[in-house]
Order: C-alpha cells, then sequence, then structure tokens
C-alpha cells in the first residue's frame, strides 16, 4: 500500500525524469525544436480547449460530489 510520501515521491521523480527528457530531446535537436515552436498556430488552440475543458469538467465534478447530486 502506498503512503502519501510514496506518492509524492513517484510524482516529482517522474515530472523530473520527463523534464529532463524533453530537455535532453530540446537540445539534441535544435533545428526540430525551432520548426516544432514556429508553428505553434497549428496545435495551440487546441491544446488550449483541452487544458479549458479538462478544467471545466474537474470543476463540475467537485460541484456534483460536494452538492451530493448523483
Amino acid at each position: 500500500m502506498s503512503t502519501a510520501k510514496t506518492v509524492s515521491f513517484r510524482y516529482i521523480f517522474y515530472s523530473l525524469f520527463t523534464g529532463l527528457g524533453i530537455f535532453l530531446v530540446a537540445h539534441s535537436r535544435p533545428e526540430e525544436t525551432q520548426l516544432f515552436w514556429g508553428n505553434s498556430d497549428l496545435w495551440r488552440e487546441p491544446v488550449l480547449a483541452g487544458v479549458f475543458c479538462g478544467f471545466l469538467s474537474a470543476l463540475l465534478g467537485v460541484y456534483i460530489l460536494l452538492n451530493r447530486i448523483v
């Protein structure tokens, strides 16, 4: 059974591991990284819409649970 300390350690570890991986890939291929950020107009709106929908769904779920609507 996982404790809160173990869960937080795993979260921090995997977050740092993912950030390190992104950093290494970005510095190993700088021309592809510039091309990716140069074409941000292709993916910016869908990413923002996904973040907004996720945030809105989370708020709605908390509202439903706290008010015992289900």
